[in-house]
């Protein structure tokens, strides 16, 4: 599976609704704890549980799995609290398989009172919480263990620990289309922006997605990315999980930077890859 064809889950979920059908929905939106989240919505989905847990015989259906729901209050599957699980997606942290079972549940209690879709926008993904849920369950992860653990690769951990157990790219010749890079935003002296009060940005690259300008050697990436279109933090529209055109326009040797513009942008910002694969 491929970053993009992950990014395409978030973006056609199947929904089931309590009246037994099925529709479609989409999860886009960039959100994180502090950009566009909707903590009393998540509080309202961890009360409910706490307090009333979830029907006798629902049934939820998580990708391609049918959960049948055997008992009431704090409900837990496969050794995860479902309270947690129910707060990813509002965070900016879910896979694809937690935004299925918010949106259920929000059907399910009459919460999604405008429709699904507006509901929807309540939820979404970071930067390395798209990263890290595809670094994550690409490794085929069960959808409730939660890539949260000391020394997993997942969705809740810094950037510099989601770049830093791969191979850097050391120069502009070993990049290799048919690979996966991840690119980390780094400082004038090529540290990796961390993310949280130190804003950084991660991203992921689609493997055979280039563009050349010369020889065989790229100058354009394909990143599969969560990027907000405005910096607004509470906007209540503000999509994020796209893909994106990087052009390659210098490489620094010493500091072992590309000097990069993002597709629509003039700006130029410092990155470093890494090879996920290949």
């Amino acid at each position: 599976m491929t970053p993009r064809e992950y990014m395409n889950r978030y973006v056609s979920l199947d929904v089931r609704r309590k009246d037994g059908d099925t529709v479609k929905v989409t999860v886009d939106q960039y959100r994180r704890g502090d950009w566009g989240f909707d903590g009393a919505e998540n509080w309202a989905i961890v009360n409910r549980l706490r307090t009333k847990g979830i029907d006798e015989g629902t049934v939820l259906q998580v990708g391609k799995e049918a959960i049948k729901i055997e008992r009431h209050n704090r409900m837990e599957t496969k050794g995860k609290k479902w309270e947690v699980l129910v707060g990813l997606p509002f965070w900016g942290k879910g896979s694809p398989e937690q935004c299925q079972l918010v949106l259920q549940l929000a059907d399910y209690w009459g919460r999604a009172r405008n429709g699904l879709q507006a509901y929807a926008k309540k939820l979404g993904l970071d930067c390395n919480g798209f990263v890290g849920n595809y670094l994550w369950h690409r490794m085929n992860q069960d959808w409730a263990e939660l890539g949260h653990g000391k020394g997993h690769l997942g969705p809740n951990i810094s950037i510099t620990q989601q770049f830093d157990p791969f191979p850097l790219v050391t120069s502009w010749e070993e990049l290799n289309p048919a690979r996966m890079y991840v690119m980390a935003w780094v400082h004038d002296n090529g540290r990796v922006r961390p993310g949280g009060s130190d804003m950084g940005h991660i991203a992921i690259t689609e493997p055979n997605e280039w563009r050349s300008a010369w020889d065989r050697h790229p100058s354009e990436l394909l990143a599969v990315e969560s990027w907000p279109d405005t910096f607004q933090q509470n906007a209540a529209q503000n999509k994020g999980l796209r893909t994106t055109w990087y052009k390659l326009l210098k490489f620094d040797a010493k500091k072992k930077t590309f000097k990069i513009k993002r597709e629509g942008s003039s700006r130029e910002m410092l990155f470093k890859l890494a090879c996920v694969s290949g």
